[in-house]
């Protein structure tokens, strides 16, 4: 839906682009099915803001296992492509993967609160 995602990219503060460490996802973003890439997505929303810029972007590693080889190999090919990663990442969690519609408690202990905190400290929050 280009529209939306248009409209959304138009007023965005910020873009957090979610991906697990994956060949799946990988592909999804830097050479998908469609040739639309959301990189050129949102430098293309640049013309729709007002000034000019594209929002800021930053990929978040999500559903990452603990220890695994990918988290680390993914961060770094992203990066190669250009992509900022963020440091925090989200773990796989039986917890958070059969939580819908039911609340999550405690959830600024743990990995989330470590993402709202490296958001404020790169001053992506505001």
């Amino acid at each position: 839906h280009p529209d939306i995602t248009n409209s959304v990219l138009r007023v965005a503060d910020l873009v957090i682009l979610h991906m697990a460490p994956t060949k799946a996802d990988f592909d999804r973003i830097i050479d998908p099915p469609d040739k639309t890439k959301i990189g050129d997505i949102i430098a293309m929303s640049a013309a729709l803001r007002a000034d000019r810029t594209p929002p800021p972007t930053w990929v978040l590693l999500n559903r990452t296992v603990t220890g695994a080889s990918s988290t680390g190999l993914y961060r770094d090919m992203m990066e190669d492509e250009g992509w900022n990663v963020l440091t925090t990442v989200i773990p796989r969690t039986e917890a958070l993967a059969q939580s819908v519609s039911f609340p999550i408690s405690g959830a600024s202990k743990g990995p989330f609160g470590e993402l709202v905190t490296e958001l404020e400290h790169r001053g992506l929050l505001k």
